[in-house]
């Protein structure tokens, strides 16, 4: 399965809900905006670190609900600050919008990002077409029609013209196209069975991406079915990751913890964010050819009823990680998107939830979390798939709790035979110690793949212990290298580590209140020959110089001493 990290933009600090929309923009101020939108977009931004596929924005106007007029403008820095992830706008609501800027739009943020947008395209909500003034009533001939004409734009070598009910455009030649082709992935709304089966005839994945009424799960299953019918009239069969299903989102330690967290973060949402156009949207599902069905808030269920009919996810790791198996089973969709940041929730609580659920709860629906029990499989790697490399066949030519090496027999678009090599780690830990004064323990160690004395932070392999938590293998390998508890561990997010010889993903936190002791492994592998308590300053100096020679713990070392830089409370005595 995949996962995306949605957010929507929510202003956190409304008093009361308005009478009516549009929300009166007399409670906005310029410093919690920037607070706000700088919050929100680092939030994004350490999604990818930690896991996450996707990250996804949505479009709103005039309203407090969501304070993303234009989508493409949050893509355009997350193009730049990340590397990876896949770029969502879900979605354009392309009846309100140009569509030959939307094409334009996109294929730029397919280019900065290298190929990385997946474009979703919607109706949109009816209080958008009072904010700019256009009937609701056309929005599905002007949808289809905007639709067609994006996808002409982006693939059309040479100018053309273009005459519909509601667009004209004598001369298209967009620059720049795309990176992704013959067009980036797209998705259509799944909110009802006439968009799915829309969709299904362009072999587009559908998503619904809020769910709000109890029946919301019914729903959805009613558009998948119907999308599954069309591909089958057709004489093709969909791939779980053309179905997409968002849920607001709380992981914590525990599940009571979650639902305290959560509970009053949803009523700030619908009963102060939403439900200001309620009755027009009444008027407008009534009208025989008017907008169609959509939801209302006016009496919105407890956070009980709808964890009983299952559309949010909220627990601790392994309750969530129980109702996305309820989701995936029932559905059959292969993309679940989160909506960590609800209404006001707090921001450290936000990114608590998403360092759990990358850490805990996605790794049991990744297809390389557990060892292969075969030893000739195929390896699934959609994005070089999507590049025209095809994995003929895939070995485990070593085995072991600590890692597998992995040889790929690949056919690129040449017809080129390619054999690729790579090591396939589970992943591991590092910890940057931190005494109650605010000092830095470093230890020095014999490496044999070196033979060497290197300067590092403890650090160690979670392969030989899938059963623990991350941070409770973080604490054993402190424990072990130094002899030294803490008192709280902060996550730094995760990074890849040697991505062109290896798969191996190593997660960094602070850990706080480590004061180094005795070690304590018998490991005579890990040989530790000194333990060095440095200043800070100190520390960093190493890291730069290259003392600290083990490139893994000069990155988790640098990373920390940012965090602690930005956070000088951590420490009563700051000693730098």
């Amino acid at each position: 399965m995949k996962f995306c990290c949605f957010n929507p933009f929510p202003w956190p600090d409304l008093a009361q809900r308005p009478d009516r929309w549009p929300f009166p923009n007399s409670a906005y101020t310029s410093d919690a905006g920037q607070k706000l939108f700088r919050q929100c977009i680092d939030q994004l931004v350490y999604a990818e670190a930690c896991g996450f596929d996707w990250v996804g924005v949505g479009e709103d106007h005039m309203t407090a609900y969501g304070l993303t007029p234009n989508p493409m403008l949050i893509l355009s820095i997350l193009a730049e600050r990340t590397t990876c992830v896949k770029l969502a706008v879900l979605g354009a609501p392309l009846p309100l919008l140009n569509p030959l800027r939307v094409a334009e739009e996109c294929a730029m943020i397919d280019v900065i990002s290298n190929g990385r947008l997946v474009a979703g395209f919607i109706r949109g909500v009816p209080q958008n077409y009072a904010a700019y003034n256009i009937a609701p009533e056309e929005s599905r001939q002007r949808f289809a029609e905007a639709h067609e004409l994006i996808l002409r734009a982006w693939q059309e070598t040479t100018p053309f013209s273009w005459n519909s009910t509601y667009y004209n455009f004598p001369h298209v030649s967009i620059w720049p196209r795309p990176v992704q082709q013959p067009h980036p992935p797209i998705v259509y709304s799944a909110n009802s069975e006439t968009s799915a089966v829309f969709a299904a005839k362009s072999r587009a994945a559908i998503g619904a991406i809020h769910l709000y009424s109890l029946d919301a799960i019914d729903r959805v299953k009613s558009a998948i079915d119907a999308y599954r019918g069309q591909a089958a009239r057709d004489g093709w069969e969909p791939d779980p990751e053309q179905f997409i299903v968002g849920f607001q989102t709380c992981v914590a330690e525990t599940d009571e913890l979650a639902f305290r967290k959560l509970e009053p973060a949803l009523n700030y949402q619908y009963q102060i964010l939403s439900g200001t156009f309620n009755a027009e949207k009444k008027a407008l599902a009534n009208k025989p050819e008017g907008y169609g069905y959509t939801p209302v808030e006016e009496s919105p269920p407890t956070l009980g009823q709808r964890l009983d009919n299952h559309i949010v996810l909220c627990g601790s790791p392994s309750t969530v990680t129980r109702q996305i198996e309820y989701i995936k089973d029932t559905l059959g969709v292969g993309v679940i998107s989160t909506h960590m940041q609800v209404g006001n929730m707090a921001d450290a609580d936000v990114r608590e939830s998403m360092h759990l659920f990358g850490s805990h709860v996605a790794p049991a629906f990744r297809s390389d979390s557990k060892l292969h029990q075969d030893s000739v499989t195929t390896s699934y790697k959609p994005i070089a798939q999507s590049l025209g490399w095809h994995v003929q066949q895939t070995r485990h030519i070593h085995r072991s709790k600590w890692f597998d090496i992995v040889q790929d027999q690949l056919v690129l678009p040449s017809n080129e035979q390619r054999e690729y090599t790579y090591i396939d780690h589970p992943g591991s830990v590092f910890m940057v110690p931190c005494t109650p004064e605010g000092q830095i323990v470093l230890i020095r160690s014999y490496r044999y793949t070196t033979d060497s004395y290197s300067w590092e932070i403890p650090a160690g392999g979670i392969g030989d212990h899938l059963e623990l938590a991350l941070e409770d293998v973080a604490k054993k390998e402190l424990l072990e290298e130094i002899g030294a508890e803490c008192t709280e561990l902060i996550p730094l997010g995760s990074r890849f580590l040697g991505n062109g010889m290896a798969k191996h993903r190593a997660w960094c936190f602070i850990a706080l209140g480590a004061r180094p002791a005795q070690p304590t492994t018998d490991d005579e592998t890990e040989h530790v020959v000194q333990i060095e308590v440095v200043d800070r300053d100190r520390a960093k100096q190493m890291a730069i110089d290259g003392i600290v020679d083990d490139g893994d713990s000069a990155l988790a070392l640098l990373l920390a001493l940012d965090y602690i830089d930005r956070n000088q409370s951590l420490f009563s005595q700051d000693k730098k």
